[in-house]
């Protein structure tokens, strides 16, 4: 006589992600980063920023950059990059610019009168435009 055991069908189990979520976004896993983190990033991608020092040395200089000079700064930080620059030098007509390339941010603006010295440090590349 042969006896039969019978199991318990198998049923699926579920796979829950237990990474915890936060304002209705997952958080970011060990060492990743949060949906929203990347999406800033892409949505600033290509765009130059000033820092608060840059634009407050731009209104006490009386510093005005138009869309056109941006345009140029924005393409001559591009090909810095390129070139794997981290600070440059962005002179602009009678203006100078210290740029973080990585940021893609302006650190700092000098008019002629503040350039008088001629003197940059902590950059590793300048760039006339």
């Amino acid at each position: 006589m042969v006896k039969t055991i019978q199991t318990p069908p198998v049923q699926p189990t579920l796979q829950t992600d237990s990474t915890p979520v936060q304002h209705g976004r997952r958080a970011s896993g060990a060492g990743g980063r949060s949906f929203d983190a990347i999406f800033q990033e892409q949505v600033a991608a290509g765009e130059l920023r000033f820092s608060r020092h840059a634009a407050e040395r731009m209104a006490s200089r009386n510093i005005r950059v138009s869309e056109s000079d941006l345009a140029r700064m924005s393409g001559a930080v591009d090909h810095a990059a390129a070139r794997g620059m981290k600070d440059s030098l962005l002179v602009v007509e009678r203006h100078a610019f210290i740029v973080s390339v990585e940021n893609r941010t302006v650190v700092t603006a000098l008019d002629t009168a503040s350039m008088r010295d001629h003197l940059f440090t902590n950059i590793d590349s300048a760039v006339l435009l």
